[in-house]
C-alpha cells in the first residue's frame, strides 16, 4: 500500500470542497445580482 495515497485523497477532497464552496458563492452572487437588477 502506498503511503501518499491518503494525503492525495485528502487534498483532492479539500479541493473539491473548495470548488463547491466557490460555486455556491458564485451562484448566490449571480442570483442576488439578478434579483437586484429585476427589482430596481
Amino acid at each position: 500500500m502506498e503511503l501518499g495515497t491518503p494525503q492525495r485523497f485528502r487534498a483532492l477532497t479539500h479541493l473539491a470542497t473548495g470548488a463547491l464552496m466557490a460555486w455556491l458563492i458564485s451562484i448566490t452572487l449571480v442570483s442576488s445580482a439578478a434579483y437586484i437588477a429585476f427589482f430596481y
